[in-house]
C-alpha cells in the first residue's frame, strides 16, 4: 500500500519539478532540469518519510504510511505556496499537478529513461528478495536478508522511479497501487514475474485511462490524474478494509 502518491513520494518529485519551472522557464519541463530537481525531490522526501516513519531500527508499513500522508499534506502545501509565486504560468503549472501526457516529448522521454532502467534493473535484481520478504521480515531475516538496508534500497529504487514518471507526465496517482495488487491475481506472487507484468499492465492501464480522459467528455479533455484517482481512491480504500479484516481474523 506504500504506493508514491500515497506516502508523499510524488509530492516530493512534483515540487522539485515545480521549482525548475518557474526558475527556468516552460521549457525547463521537457529538459533535464525538471527530471534531475524531480529527482532530488523524491528522494529527500523519500528519505524524510523514512526517517518519520523509523521507530528503533525497523520501519513499520502503518507507521510509514501515516509519517507519507503527514509529509504529503506539508509538501502540497509548499507547492501551493510556491504557486502564488507563479504568475503567468500558473495554469500550465495546475493542469500539469492533475497529470497528464500531452506534455510529454521525446526530448523528456529521454531525459527520463536512465532513470528508469536503472529503476527497472534494481527492481528485477531484488525480485528473489523481495520474495522472501512476502514470507514476512521476520522470516526474511532468518532465511539471510538484511530487512532495513533492503527497505532503503526498495525506497531509493521506487524514488528514481517515481522522479522519471512525474517529470514526464506529472502526478497521476494509484497506478503503481492498483495494477500490481490486480496482476497478482493473474501472474501469482512471484515477483520475478509480477514485476515484468506490471510494467506491463501499467503502461496499458495508463493508455486506457488516458483515452477515457480525451474522450469521456469531448471534446474537453480530463486531467489523466484525475481518472485514476477516481479509481484508485476506493481501491485504497478497500486495501485497507481487507487489511483490517486479515488482522482480525490473526487476532
Amino acid at each position: 500500500m506504500a504506493d508514491p502518491a500515497i506516502i508523499g513520494v510524488s509530492s516530493g518529485a512534483a515540487l522539485g519539478a515545480i521549482v525548475v519551472i518557474l526558475a527556468g522557464g516552460g521549457a525547463a519541463f521537457a529538459g533535464l532540469g525538471a527530471a534531475g530537481a524531480a529527482f532530488v525531490g523524491a528522494l529527500l522526501t523519500a528519505f524524510l518519510v523514512y526517517r518519520l516513519a523509523r521507530l528503533g531500527p525497523a520501519v513499520q508499513v502503518a507507521t510509514l504510511l501515516l509519517s507519507g500522508i503527514a509529509v504529503a499534506a506539508i509538501v502540497s502545501a509548499v507547492i501551493s505556496l510556491v504557486m502564488t509565486f507563479a504568475g503567468q504560468q500558473i495554469r500550465s503549472i495546475y493542469f500539469w499537478l492533475l497529470g497528464g501526457l500531452s506534455g510529454a516529448t521525446w526530448r523528456s522521454l529521454a531525459a527520463a529513461t536512465p532513470l528508469v532502467v536503472l529503476g527497472v534493473a534494481v527492481a528485477m535484481l531484488s525480485a528473489a528478495d523481495l520474495n522472501l520478504m512476502a514470507l514476512g521480515e521476520e522470516r526474511a531475516a532468518q532465511l539471510g536478508l538484511e530487512v532495513e538496508p533492503f527497505k532503503r534500497l526498495l525506497l531509493a529504487t521506487g524514488s528514481i522511479l517515481t522522479a522519471a514518471a512525474v517529470s514526464v507526465s506529472g502526478l497521476i496517482g494509484f497506478v503503481g497501487l492498483m495494477t500490481p495488487h490486480i496482476l497478482r491475481r493473474v501472474v501469482g506472487s512471484d515477483h520475478r514475474r509480477l514485476i515484468p507484468a506490471s510494467i506491463v499492465g501499467g503502461a496499458a492501464f495508463m493508455i486506457l485511462a488516458d483515452l477515457v480522459a480525451r474522450t469521456a467528455v469531448g471534446p474537453e479533455e480530463i486531467p489523466v490524474g484525475a481518472v485514476t484517482a477516481v479509481l484508485g481512491g476506493p481501491f485504497f480504500l478497500y486495501l485497507l478494509r481487507r487489511e483490517r479484516r486479515a488482522a482480525g481474523a490473526r487476532a
